[in-house]
């Protein structure tokens, strides 16, 4: 069996981004005990070069080449070079954490400062269009690493596995199509500069601590499990501050069993904090036809009571006539944010257009 629990999140995601069936190498950092390498060993073409390397020894796997060292280090690097004998790798993983054992907050940059240091590995190490997959914790530094994988590879997906416990601040990024550009900001890799982040989600800036609540947390925001009914959720009267406050929204019956809430709803609902601005937009909307439906439940029901009470059977006014025509704000809402979403393709459009040489 495997050696770890941990082991079923790996198979989860290679089901997901099939990375590892048509890897040839693959580099696995803070792999202790060992679970990550047994699954590359199992889904890799036979004969694929697999190195695993912890601070402490690994016990031995067939296939699988395994190193003492700290990957922060120098030596580790010249160490794993060695083993591949200068040639690039196509997959690194990472699924290490810290052993600080104190506050979460001090825990939580500790992982964050050990995503950056494998990411620097990998960017030693990794073949062009290869791949880099990381655990990380959801934090306050979250979405400057976001933006660090952002400007080394062409697509980057955060998920989370079902292997992975709900109230578990972990989540895994999977980057693929490294650019393996020839010069890198070094800035980039610097966690001094890199989570100093500034308005707009960019690293040093200079323009103040605020973020994006749709992509991590807010400033000084507790990293712990909040739940958000979704009664709340529903009746609110800012759905977008509310999706930046809470890690996940919890379902009651009525709210479950409505036909709008099908099963993509119901994993989005499970984890906010991994969602992107489509997915924010697709909860939105259906909090729209859930609201408007229990709206028109309880208007009907108003209605009736109203007409029972009158001893009649209800007028024809009040109809349909100019409830469609008036657009509701919550639709107002979702069309400004595309609206939105539309300038700022053209605005990057342009600027690219200007920057272009002649």
């Amino acid at each position: 069996g495997y050696r770890s629990r941990a082991s079923f999140k790996l198979i989860q995601l290679n089901r997901t981004y099939y990375f590892l069936s048509g890897a040839r190498s693959l580099l696995d950092l803070c792999a202790a005990p060992g679970g990550w390498c047994q699954v590359a060993v199992k889904n890799m073409p036979v004969g694929s070069l697999v190195i695993g390397v912890d601070l402490v020894a690994i016990k031995p796997i067939r296939g699988v080449k395994t190193l003492v060292g700290d990957i922060t280090t120098q030596k580790c690097r010249q160490a794993i070079k060695k083993e591949t004998g200068g040639s690039l790798i196509d997959v690194v993983l990472h699924d290490g954490a810290p052993n600080v054992g104190g506050a979460w907050a001090t825990e939580a940059y500790s992982q964050a400062w050990l995503v950056l240091e494998a990411l620097r590995m990998a960017t030693d190490v990794l073949a062009p269009k290869g791949t880099f997959v990381t655990k990380v914790f959801r934090s306050k530094d979250y979405s400057p690493l976001l933006y660090a994988f952002q400007q080394l590879f062409t697509k980057v997906e955060a998920t989370k596995p079902v292997a992975s416990r709900s109230t578990s601040a972990e989540i895994f990024v999977v980057c693929r199509g490294y650019k393996a550009p020839a010069k890198i900001d070094p800035r980039l890799l610097d966690p001094k500069h890199l989570f100093q982040v500034g308005a707009g989600g960019r690293p040093g800036d200079g323009r103040g601590p605020s973020r994006c609540r749709l992509e991590g947390y807010a400033e000084g925001l507790s990293t712990t499990h909040k739940a958000l009914t979704a009664g709340a959720f529903i009746a609110g009267d800012n759905p977008i501050e509310l999706l930046g406050q809470y890690t996940t929204i919890s379902l009651a019956a009525f709210v479950r069993s409505h036909s709008a809430t099908d099963a993509e709803v119901r994993t989005l609902c499970k984890d906010l904090q991994v969602l992107g601005r489509s997915e924010f937009k697709q909860l939105l909307r259906w909090r729209l036809l859930v609201k408007k439906d229990l709206q028109r439940q309880q208007a009907a029901a108003a209605k009736a009571a109203a007409a029972a009470a009158a001893g009649e059977r209800g007028g024809e006014e009040g109809g349909s006539g100019g409830e469609e025509e008036e657009e509701d704000p919550e639709e107002k809402l979702l069309r400004e944010m595309g609206e939105v979403k539309d300038r700022w393709g053209r605005a990057a459009a342009l600027s690219a257009a200007a920057a272009a040489p002649c």
